[in-house]
């Protein structure tokens, strides 16, 4: 079974047995006149529906860009895959009482700096270092450990293995202060 099948199967586990799988590609244009539209596509793209897997890959060309395959599935009524919000609630989320964020504000912004910079320093596109609701999850659950990192929603091995010392030092270091 691929990797699709392989995340299905972890989804029906987990009560998920009426998701139906999706697929988007993106095309991300690096010229500056481009990747802003491209990047605020995607991002609203990406934060309305339940992502499981974003896989991005450079292409060098004329005209250099980013293609991102995204498996995802839809979270709200009258969606694609026919799924309602009662029926299957995105994994970690819960109905806003308020508009105040349920995490810390403080947190989430020296991550955002960070993974700026991090992004920068690659090349990169910032969701490919750190994905906005993984971002929020790490500012709602402080993890301090790589065990408490792994249950946070969007920490994949690749983030586990190329930033966990970064992330999980913002989050010892804000502990601290606060």
């Amino acid at each position: 079974m691929g990797v699709v099948g392989n995340m299905w199967e972890k989804w029906n586990i987990l009560g998920g047995h009426d998701i139906k799988p999706a697929c988007k590609v993106f095309r991300v244009n690096m010229l500056p006149e481009d990747e802003a539209k491209d990047m605020e596509a995607l991002n609203s793209f990406l934060s309305s529906r339940a992502i499981l897997s974003v896989q991005p890959q450079f292409v060098p060309s004329k005209v250099d860009h980013w293609l991102v395959f995204v498996v995802y599935y839809e979270t709200g009524s009258g969606s694609e895959a026919g799924v309602s919000e009662e029926r299957v609630p995105t994994p970690g989320s819960e109905k806003e009482t308020s508009t105040r964020p349920d995490y810390d504000e403080g947190l989430a912004e020296k991550l955002r700096a960070w993974r700026s910079k991090e992004a920068k320093n690659r090349g990169w596109p910032a969701y490919i270092v750190l994905y906005n609701k993984t971002l929020e999850d790490i500012a709602r659950k402080m993890p301090t450990s790589l065990e408490n990192l792994l249950q946070v929603e969007g920490a994949n091995k690749r983030t586990i293995e190329e930033f966990s010392s970064d992330i999980l030092g913002i989050v010892r270091e804000h502990v601290k202060e606060t």
